[in-house]
């Protein structure tokens, strides 16, 4: 125990420590010094880089070391003030306004701040050589507020939000102040500060009350369960003031402790329930420790804790259905798997979060279901439940009943299948439940996204009907208003407007090469209007008719005398600016019609003008129709709207939302009273299921991790033959099959990303062949840069793409879009690579990825050559984006195609592999349990019928071989117990005989002596004597057999034996007729042999009644074995007696000891060989006798 307090203390001290750390960093002081840290080590670095690239490069004709191309920032390089080279075609300042005597200074130019870094020497020509080096420190963009907003370099502030501040802290280099700046950290990093404090304090705390509880629990067990209960009572409270609002004092870490629920994060939400999981867990395993509470909750409060539990059962499911929606609101990503693939932080968080939601159900499930099913009695309980479930459907939570239908299936599926109560056998039924919790957490976060996405939606079409009633483009009327100012400053326009005759279209034109390029998604129409209001020059010619009169109903917005006109029945939205025209001899107004086009061109350069908007929400565009006295008057969109508005929705007067034929409608009134119809193509069952399929398989991972875990506390062997297999080939399905996804989405997107590069690059050749006439024209003074730059307009409208065009010496000659170099963004000079890959070695296109802006495009750069081989008139260059939305598109559905393809293999392999298992394991569970039936000395057990040829058919053919082979075994041991217990019968009859015998002949012996030899009287005595010997001849022979020596094999020539043997009875008595067709060698006992040969020959001659006596003799060899075959012609062997030949002491003769066939038997098939017989009674007999080889 005291190094248990020792570990704590020890805990506690480093954890104050790191807390006191994280709060020291975290201080404005701390940020302040950080900040002049980076941005002063960046000078640095970048000055020294520009030294050694001034010292060590030789700077002549354009020619680049590729080194200076791996600069971080812009570096230009000047000769005596003239641009010799550059490093990159972002946006850097003039040669006036770089030019310092200073190494280091902070230059704000038009709408960039930068500090502009020098070095320089003077060369041996006497040429001075100038380095310069821009660090980007801020770009200013205006905001859909018409605010001034700042985006500074995320390379320099990735952790802080920083402003301008003439009050805020210095930043300076070389103790010179540069800018001054206020910053405070960002969330992002304010988050992962405070989740580091979270969980130093959460583990702590858990360690500390785990000590205290087992503490407790060693101590007295109601007390740990008491510390428990107050623990999770404690967390019940907590929650409820959160829910509540919380108590806005209890602040730690910049956390309020107990704040209101809308003002959490996801941070906090994953240590709260950490911490609810921990209580449960530890409340789980003491509440089923506790004898005292079962025995108060299965005996004396059993109809309460059936009801309790079943109660109990549906509100968990509930909870975890609105926990999961708590979690998925404060994460504030998009956790559609149909929509988004990308998983941010926050997305990885909640998917943990969601996982302790699943065991924390499952806890708490588990442990009610338990509860319920040991105490629910039917006749009982019925009653209770069936009122428990009408007052569910009455009670407001009887519209969320797919909640209580689906826990319900979880309780019937682990009713049917006892899973619960396999929990610590760790079977595959131990997945099978840990995989039915995770169906059902699965089901239940489809429900919240499919809920979501509905909710998202009827924000997006609440936006959507606003955003067509009442259209503002912020940064277009700011556009417009600086057009105006430039049109009544313009002297073409005013020398043009003072005579009618001259007041002809060339105005327009003007005014189109004044406008800004963001213009150019409006149609422009430009009206003349002299004093009175009348039509005047071109505007009267054509026959054009403008009626200030519109404007009266027009909106009007911050700049003056620009209008704003939404246009809701078509679409398109229009902007109205008048612009007066004084001059001393006239006097008028220019009306300018901007109409927003219908489909809009998403290029590289318009993408610069949305940085600042990235985090409002983009708006879809939706098909629409408007509705007046419920009849359709106006549509727009692809969509067949009915004519009708009550053949749509069946209630149609009011705002809302419905669903019909997969299409998701909204309706509300617009604000002349009519009805506005928004369609969009309804939620999919396709995506719920995807997102089911989803989270069951991270599901499957997470409580798959834990199975896993839990089995290798224990070792393989120890489950059986069905869990082994289901495992390995579950295994062997989930890795080869996410390897082969994961390559396929690999080489779709390389493959997609490279058919994209070629096909652009196709389109600028095209397009630069065509476009060489056009450039002709213009080296020849026969179109104006005008004209040019329209025509590239022209081209890059119907290419859907920005197009840029550049000289032969690398500046810029004409662009589809000026802002990027109005702006700030984009330089006039050419990127080094090109010029170095076209200019300088004549090459035709080049590929370049650039990053502009934090934004990352690529752009085709193509040589436009004249008739003559070397003759480069000019490069065009095309921005493009990498295709990334088409790329996450087609990753998106080849991933989603994945989750559909894997669960429904998986399922339908788990479906058919249960009932495959079934008929594969059944024959096996049927021989384990006949062997286990089978012992032996039982009984006669029937063989298997098993007719498939399979490894079960040869397991099945084996077993029966088996027990053929164990009935065999029985009767030889049958046999040989009887052998053994005559041998021990045969020798104690011996010895019993023999032991009387001796003194008996001695006895004999000396009355015979006593006799001298004479008598009537001695020849009795020699009788008795020959019947002495006769018995002790017998008693030898018992003892011989029964103590049977054993065998002294070696390899002899058998043949030879066999003729040796017959030598020996060799007499007129007794034909012999021996056939020998080879040697033969064979691995015996010679005694053995021999004597087995003298005990069948003797027999066969004693077979005979009278003489002569006849014996056919064989030795063949067949099949690595020889035969003996010894035939006699004598009187045959009796059917009665031919079952008892071999048997020990069986005899037909009158002196016979019954042993000789039995040795014979017994040596043979020591051996290895076999003996046996065929006879015929008075015909004769016949022994064979085969055995193996030497």
């Amino acid at each position: 125990m005291s190094l248990r307090l020792i570990k704590i203390a020890i805990l506690w001290f480093f954890s104050i420590g790191i807390i006191a750390f994280m709060l020291y960093v975290g201080k404005e002081s701390k940020v302040s010094l950080k900040i002049n840290q980076k941005i002063s080590t960046t000078i640095s670095n970048q000055l020294t880089d520009l030294q050694i690239f001034l010292d060590q490069s030789v700077f002549d004709e354009f020619t680049y070391p590729q080194d200076y191309f791996k600069s971080n920032y812009p570096i230009y390089g000047y000769r005596d003030g003239n641009l010799i080279f550059w490093n990159s075609n972002s946006y850097f300042p003039a040669y006036e306004k770089v030019k310092s005597d200073d190494k280091v200074r902070f230059i704000v130019d038009d709408n960039i701040s930068i500090v502009c870094l020098k070095v320089s020497k003077q060369e041996d020509s006497g040429a001075l050589l100038e380095l310069y080096s821009i660090i980007p420190i801020a770009s200013t963009f205006l905001s859909n507020d018409h605010q001034l907003i700042n985006v500074f370099n995320k390379q320099l502030f990735s952790e802080v939000e920083v402003d301008f501040d003439a009050l805020g802290f210095p930043v300076s280099y070389d103790s010179k102040i540069l800018f001054k700046l206020s910053a405070t950290p960002k969330r992002t990093v304010i988050s992962s500060v405070n989740l580091v404090l979270l969980f130093v304090l959460v583990f702590n705390l858990f360690y500390t009350i785990n000590f205290m509880s087992n503490f407790t629990a060693v101590k007295k067990l109601k007390s740990h369960f008491l510390i428990l209960v107050l623990l999770l009572c404690f967390w019940i409270i907590y929650f409820v003031l959160m829910k509540m609002g919380g108590i806005s004092s209890f602040i730690l870490f910049e956390y309020q402790l107990i704040p209101n629920l809308i003002s959490l994060n996801l941070e906090q939400v994953f240590f709260y329930f950490l911490f609810l999981l921990i209580i449960l867990f530890k409340l789980t395993i003491s509440l089923f420790k506790s004898k005292k509470a079962a025995q108060l909750a299965l005996i004396r409060f059993r109809t309460f804790t059936a009801v309790f539990s079943f109660l109990s059962g549906i509100i968990i499911a509930h909870l975890l259905f609105s926990s999961i929606e708590l979690i998925a609101h404060y994460s504030q990503v998009n956790l559609d798997v149909t929509e988004s693939v990308l998983f941010t932080n926050h997305r990885v968080l909640y998917y943990i979060v969601l996982m302790l939601l699943s065991s924390c159900y499952f806890f708490l499930n588990h442990s009610f279901y338990k509860f319920f099913i040991k105490t629910f009695n039917f006749p009982q309980h019925i009653g209770f439940i069936v009122i428990l479930l009408l007052s569910y459907f009455i009670s407001p939570f009887g519209s969320q009943w797919y909640i209580l239908i689906s826990q319900l299936m979880i309780w019937g599926i682990m009713f049917l299948t006892d899973c619960s109560f396999q929990l610590n056998k760790l079977k595959y039924i131990t997945l099978f439940y840990l995989m039915l919790i995770s169906i059902f957490v699965s089901v239940m976060n489809a429900r919240v996204i499919f809920i979501s996405h509905e909710r998202s939606e009827l924000v997006q079409k609440q936006d959507y009907a606003i955003k067509i009633q009442i259209s503002t483009d912020s940064i277009g009327e700011y556009f417009i208003s600086s057009l105006g100012e430039k049109i009544e400053n313009d002297p073409i326009i005013s020398l043009r407007f003072k005579n009618e005759l001259l007041a002809t279209d060339v105005i327009e034109d003007r005014i189109r090469e004044l406008q800004a390029s963001y213009l150019n998604k409006y149609e422009l129409k430009t009206y003349l209007l002299d004093a009175n209001g009348n039509a005047y020059g071109f505007t009267r010619t054509e026959g054009d008719i403008f009626s200030k009169d519109l404007l009266l109903n027009a909106k009007t917005t911050i700049f003056n005398n620009i209008y704003s006109v939404p246009m809701i029945e078509n679409g398109y939205h229009k902007y109205y600016s008048v612009i007066p025209i004084i001059s001393e001899t006239n006097k008028g107004e220019i009306v300018l019609e901007y109409t927003k086009k219908r489909h809009l061109i998403q290029t590289v350069f318009s993408s610069f003008f949305e940085v600042e908007n990235n985090n409002s929400r983009k708006l879809k565009n939706y098909d629409y129709g408007i509705y007046e006295n419920g009849i359709l008057r106006h549509q727009l969109g692809n969509y067949k709207f009915p004519l009708k508005l009550s053949d749509s929705c069946s209630n149609s007067n009011d705002q809302g939302i419905c669903t019909q034929e997969n299409q998701s409608i909204y309706l509300t009134k617009t604000n002349d009273g009519r009805m506005l119809m928004i369609i969009s193509s309804a939620y999919s069952n396709y995506a719920i299921f995807v997102n089911i399929a989803f989270v069951f398989i991270l599901s499957l991972f997470f409580f798959g991790s834990i199975f896993f875990i839990m089995t290798r506390l224990r070792p393989i062997e120890s489950f059986s033959l069905t869990n082994k297999i289901q495992l390995y080939v579950g295994l062997s399905f989930l890795v080869p099959t996410a390897i082969v996804s994961g390559l396929i989405l690999s080489q779709l997107t390389s493959s997609y990303r490279a058919e994209i590069n070629r096909s652009y690059q196709k389109k600028a050749v095209n397009i630069a062949q065509n476009f060489k006439k056009d450039l002709t024209l213009f080296f020849n003074n026969n179109t104006n840069k005008y004209q040019l730059t329209q025509k590239l307009l022209e081209i890059a409208n119907l290419s859907r793409s920005d197009i840029l065009l550049y000289g032969v010496t690398g500046k810029i000659l004409g662009s589809s879009n000026h802002d990027v170099f109005d702006q700030n963004i984009l330089s006039n000079n050419i990127h080094p690579l090109v010029y170095e890959h076209i200019i300088n070695r004549r090459g035709q296109t080049k590929i370049i990825e650039e990053n502009l802006a934090g934004i990352k495009f690529k752009t085709v750069y193509v040589a436009v050559y004249g008739h003559e081989i070397d003759e480069l008139m000019g490069i065009l260059a095309f921005p493009f984006f990498d295709s990334k939305n088409h790329v996450n598109d087609q990753q998106i559905e080849v991933f989603n195609n994945f989750m559909v393809f894997f669960t429904s293999i998986f399922i339908l392999t788990l479906l058919v592999g249960y009932f495959g298992m079934k008929g594969i394991i059944s024959p096996i569970k049927m021989i384990a349990e006949r062997m286990r039936r089978t012992q032996f000395m039982s009984g006669y057990i029937a063989p298997l019928l098993y007719k498939e040829k399979d490894e079960i058919g040869m397991l099945v053919f084996e077993y029966n071989q088996m027990l053929s082979k164990l009935e065999r075994s029985k009767d030889e041991l049958a046999k040989i117990q009887k052998e053994t217990a005559w041998r021990e019968l045969a020798q104690q009859v011996a010895h019993e005989i023999k032991n009387p015998l001796t003194p008996m002949k001695l006895k004999i012996q000396q009355m015979q002596r006593s006799m001298k030899g004479t008598g009537a009287n001695h020849e009795v005595l020699d009788s008795l004597l020959g019947q002495i010997d006769n018995l002790s001849s017998i008693a030898d022979s018992f003892s011989s057999f029964a103590q049977l020596p054993a065998p002294q094999n070696k390899v002899f020539n058998f043949s030879k034996l066999v003729k040796e043997t017959l030598s020996l009875y060799t007499s007129d008595q007794l034909q012999i007729h021996l056939e020998i067709t080879e040697e033969v060698m064979v691995h015996a006992d010679v005694d053995l042999m021999r004597q087995v040969l003298n005990n069948l020959i003797l027999n066969a001659i004693q077979s005979y009644i009278e003489k002569p006596y006849y014996l056919e003799i064989s030795l063949q060899v067949k099949a690595h074995k020889f035969l003996l075959t010894i035939k006699d012609r004598g009187q045959g062997i009796s059917d009665l007696d031919i079952p008892n030949v071999f048997k020990p002491y069986f005899t037909t003769k009158e002196n016979g000891t019954g042993i000789g066939l039995a040795f014979a038997k017994k040596g043979i098939e020591q051996a290895g060989g076999d003996i046996w017989f065929d006879t015929e009674k008075e015909v004769g007999t016949t022994f064979f006798i085969t055995m193996p080889l030497a």
